[in-house]
């Protein structure tokens, strides 16, 4: 719902500020510092609409994003370094259980993490 008013409000702005300041320019240039400041009203409103829309809060959505990041980063260069499970794999095999991995990793499924003590801390804050 929000994303539909933030479009229709950026949209709104857009074709406000071309239209109506170019005939601003062209009649009266006294009236540009209010048409500027609907347009800056305009433009915060759209943005706290945006910001309110979220359904998670930021930084457990941050924590949650860069998790993923680091433990996908992990997980390339356990495949690069050729370490388990990619140690006895070769060839398309190697790539079908990265992408695997990597799909898993992305739907927050994370492998062999259990034994980290790091992980486990991350799992509780996250």
């Amino acid at each position: 719902m929000y994303v539909n008013l933030f479009l229709l409000l950026a949209a709104f702005a857009a074709v406000f500020a071309v239209i109506i300041l170019a005939l601003l320019i062209l009649m009266q240039l006294q009236l540009i510092p209010f048409v500027a400041l609907f347009e800056t009203i305009v433009a915060l409103l759209g943005i706290f609409l945006t910001t309110i829309s979220g359904r998670e809060p930021p930084l457990q959505l941050w924590l949650s994003h860069r998790r993923r990041a680091e433990q996908l980063r992990r997980e390339y260069f356990r495949y690069l370094f050729r370490l388990p499970p990619y140690d006895r794999l070769v060839g398309v095999e190697r790539g079908l259980k990265l992408s695997e991995r990597a799909a898993d990793i992305n739907r927050g499924v994370f492998p062999e993490n259990s034994h980290c003590w790091i992980y486990k801390f991350i799992s509780r804050v996250a």
